[in-house]
């Protein structure tokens, strides 16, 4: 996986799979537990978009910014778990 910053005006990353998909996601302009860890917000966050998503898509954006973005505060912690629960790269 390699990640830079998104083309996207809206979207704040993007990331190249090894088998060269690629997607933008996060916010461009949100503040995720990345960047603030309030643990309230990220239980708001996962809450609120828990009832429409299964996070189970690896190459969605909304499972990226799950797990990326709101996992943990530590950003490549998340990164080698998600590679690890989706057997991606």
């Amino acid at each position: 996986m390699i990640f830079k910053p998104s083309t996207r005006k809206d979207k704040r990353l993007m990331v190249q799979f090894s088998n060269g998909v690629i997607v933008h996601f996060g916010a461009k302009n949100g503040q995720t537990y990345i960047d603030h860890g309030d643990k309230v917000k990220r239980k708001n966050y996962i809450a609120r978009h828990g009832v429409l998503e299964k996070w189970t898509d690896p190459y969605k954006a909304s499972t990226l910014s799950r797990y990326l973005l709101w996992e943990t505060s530590d950003f490549e912690k998340n990164h080698q778990s998600y590679m690890k629960m989706f057997n991606v790269s």
